[in-house]
């Protein structure tokens, strides 16, 4: 084991479980692993979120916390909501398959997610979750490479929000 000291061990814990799930998905983030990569005692994650869920837990909630800001940082509409919610799902995919694993308990994330879009959409329910389901389907298509992401990916969720009538 090295010898670690850092500033700040919960950020440190939570950013290398991130670059575990980038390179092996969310079932290869183990306790001890995650000791083990962050140079630390394999008891030390434990201590801080206390199990491999509530470590998995806080890796949802901030990637939620960070994804709604940057909704707060677009514009309002429902087509800049979605491609800004595309856009920030390809860019931290490893963030954004945790938030939507099943083991994992996304509290208030989707709820708030799709408070975002009912706004956007002025209230309309329908119109809130066909926004939500095209910007959360097009994000896990093309994260997962269903289907190829186009080069343009934020122009291509505004022609798809037109299409679907919520742009």
């Amino acid at each position: 084991m090295n010898s670690y000291h850092h500033g700040d061990l919960r950020r440190a814990f939570l950013a290398e479980a991130a670059a575990m799930v980038a390179e092996a998905g969310v079932e290869s983030v183990t306790l001890r692993a995650l000791g083990r990569r962050v140079g630390v005692s394999h008891s030390a994650p434990l201590h801080h979120f206390g199990s491999r869920g509530g470590l998995l837990e806080a890796l949802s909630a901030e990637g939620f916390e960070a994804l709604l800001e940057e909704l707060d940082g677009s514009p309002a509409d429902p087509a800049s909501q979605c491609a800004a919610f595309v856009l920030w799902a390809l860019a931290h995919p490893a963030h954004y398959a945790v938030m939507w694993a099943p083991e994992v308990d996304a509290g208030q994330g989707p709820a708030a997610l799709h408070g975002r879009f009912a706004s956007a959409v002025g209230g309309d329910p329908a119109a809130a979750q066909t926004a939500f389901a095209l910007a959360h389907g097009l994000a896990e298509l093309w994260i997962s490479g269903a289907l190829p992401r186009p080069e343009r990916a934020g122009d291509a969720v505004w022609l798809l929000c037109e299409q679907a009538g919520i742009g």
